[in-house]
């Protein structure tokens, strides 16, 4: 009879604690919460069949597996976060590499370069995996003071030129060979317009 009382107060203790916890820890640990007061709830009402059979050493080693399961899943989602922050880190320093590599690329030609588009192949089972894929350049002539937009209104209009000038086609053939990028995937625009 003294063991069904200890048991029923232990189950009584385990609610309050339930509640106490659930109520003082942040949301962000109720999954936590959940899953070691469910843990103890299962020890709590098997005690006295294990005490019974003297399974007391089968349930902490079980016990033990599944926390460390937890442990290494929780470990295995903190590691894919850091490594996709560092993945984005590099990507960052890479477009700003090949847009200083590409500025003074174009400075070399007597060209400014005004902004940059770059694709980068990530599709890491591909041969060229981290090459660049795509480029798209906006482009002025250097020491023009016009490259800044400012935008009064907006106002739609059709333009009558639709292919590149011979500049343009120019420099776009002299990126390809440089970076070894298919020439279709590089668009190339000269502010300012056609030919000097």
């Amino acid at each position: 009879m003294q063991g069904l009382i200890t048991w029923v107060k232990g189950i009584v203790c385990y609610s309050i604690l339930t509640a106490v916890f659930s109520e003082l820890l942040p949301s962000k640990y109720y999954k936590y919460i959940k899953l070691y007061m469910g843990l103890l709830f299962i020890l709590l009402f098997l005690s006295p069949v294990v005490k019974l059979f003297h399974l007391e050493d089968v349930m902490e080693d079980f016990f033990n597996k599944e926390s460390l399961k937890i442990e290494l899943a929780d470990k295995s989602f903190e590691l894919e976060l850091k490594q996709q922050e560092i993945y984005e880190e590099l990507l960052k320093e890479y477009n700003q590499q090949l847009t200083e590599e590409l500025s003074l690329f174009l400075e070399e030609r007597g060209y400014q370069l005004v902004s940059t588009e770059l694709v980068w192949n990530e599709d890491t089972e591909s041969k060229t995996f981290g090459e660049v894929a795509a480029l798209k350049l906006t482009v002025g002539y250097e020491g023009d003071k016009n490259t800044d937009i400012y935008v009064d209104r907006i106002q739609v209009e059709v333009f009558q030129r639709q292919k590149e000038n011979g500049e343009e086609k120019a420099l776009k053939n002299e990126l390809a060979n440089f970076y070894n990028i298919d020439a279709s995937n590089i668009n190339v625009s000269i502010q300012g317009g056609g030919d000097r």
